[in-house]
C-alpha cells in the first residue's frame, strides 16, 4: 500500500527568514510522500531558496489582498485538490523530522479526521524558543 499524499500548507507573509526556516524543517521530514504549498499572502514576495528544497516536491502561490488566516488556510486547502492529509506548517513552526510521519501514523491508527500535537515548539523572532502546551514556558 502507497503511502498518503500530504501536502504541507505554509502560510507566510513578509517573515523570509522565519518562512526559511520552516522550510529547511520540511526538507528535514522522513516522510517521503510529502509535498511544500507555500501560500504567500505578504507585501514583499517570499524569496524561496529552491536550493533548499532540491529534489523534494513543493509549489508556490502567491495572493495579495487583505484575508484573515482562516480565509488564507480554506484557499490554500483548496489550491491541493489531490492531497490525502493536509498537514499546516506555520512559517514560525519547528518541527520534529517525523512530525509528518508521527502525523499520518496517528491519523491511520486512529481513524480520526484530524490529529494533532498539545505540545509544540515555537520560534519568536527574539530568537527564542517558545512552547505551548500544559508545560508551557516563555
Amino acid at each position: 500500500m502507497s503511502e498518503p499524499l500530504v501536502v504541507c500548507v505554509m502560510l507566510v507573509a513578509d517573515r523570509q527568514e522565519m518562512g526559511m526556516r520552516a522550510v529547511r524543517s520540511f526538507a528535514a521530514q522522513t516522510y517521503e510522500n510529502a509535498m511544500l504549498l507555500i501560500y504567500d499572502n505578504g507585501n514583499v514576495p517570499f524569496d524561496l531558496d529552491t536550493s533548499e528544497l532540491e529534489p523534494l516536491q513543493y509549489h508556490y502561490v502567491r495572493e495579495l489582498g487583505p484575508a484573515t488566516i482562516g480565509e488564507l488556510r480554506n484557499r490554500a486547502i483548496s489550491a491541493c485538490p489531490g492531497a490525502d492529509v493536509i498537514v499546516h506548517l506555520d512559517s514560525d513552526d519547528w518541527s520534529s523530522s517525523q512530525r509528518i510521519a508521527e502525523q499520518v501514523a496517528l491519523l491511520q491508527a486512529s481513524g480520526a479526521d484530524c490529529v494533532g500535537f498539545s505540545d509544540m515548539l515555537f520560534w519568536r523572532e527574539t530568537k527564542t524558543l517558545a512552547r505551548t502546551g500544559p508545560d508551557a514556558f516563555e
